[in-house]
């Protein structure tokens, strides 16, 4: 009985890093940590802003590489944390509720402003899906997605440890199904503990 005990035991302490030794990487960095699949790449974002993910190596060619560029995915993942490159027009209080609802409004007004700038008659630069709430993994998310001819934005918008993170990947039009559990696999496994 006790052998099966000390088995027990072992299994549920090695089956975490089992999971992750079968094709995901870690990524740890400033409080922020994912898994991503391997294979893929990883990096601390611009100025200090997050994390970049993406299915080809970063280089300076792949700095320039725009989200339509056939086969290429990019993710970003960020704290919506005041003080960050991204976080100059936040609040000083970090309310998740009111960060998400904020981010929500703020891509509405990007949605109306966008559409502004296509010609009378034709169809917006981009087109926005309605604010969905949803589960990713075990936690409430706020997407949205941004789709214009060749690219697909999908922004969502999570609370963790009280802090709203951005989980935002973008990629072309016809090829970005083939990656949405890959996205909602790195969304679910994010962790921020500043």
């Amino acid at each position: 009985m006790k052998k099966l005990l000390v088995v027990a035991l072992l299994l549920v302490l090695l089956l975490p890093n089992l999971a992750l030794a079968q094709g995901d990487q870690q990524y740890d960095q400033d409080g922020l940590s994912f898994t991503y699949p391997e294979g893929w790449f990883a990096q601390p974002g611009e100025d200090g802003f997050g994390a970049n993910v993406s299915n080809v190596e970063f280089s300076e060619e792949s700095d320039d590489l725009l989200a339509s560029t056939p086969g290429v995915l990019q993710i970003t993942v960020a704290p919506l944390v005041p003080g960050t490159s991204a976080g100059l027009l936040l609040p000083e209080e970090n309310d998740p509720v009111f960060m998400t609802g904020f981010f929500a409004g703020f891509l509405s007004f990007v949605a109306s402003f966008s559409s502004s700038f296509s010609e009378e008659g034709e169809a917006p630069v981009y087109t926005f899906s309605p604010l969905e709430q949803t589960t990713i993994g075990d936690r409430d998310a706020t997407t949205i997605s941004l789709t214009s001819e060749t690219t697909i934005s999908l922004v969502i918008v999570m609370n963790i440890n009280d802090t709203a993170i951005l989980v935002m990947a973008e990629g072309p039009v016809d090829e970005f199904d083939q990656w949405t559990d890959a996205i909602n696999d790195i969304a679910a496994s994010v962790n921020y503990a500043p």
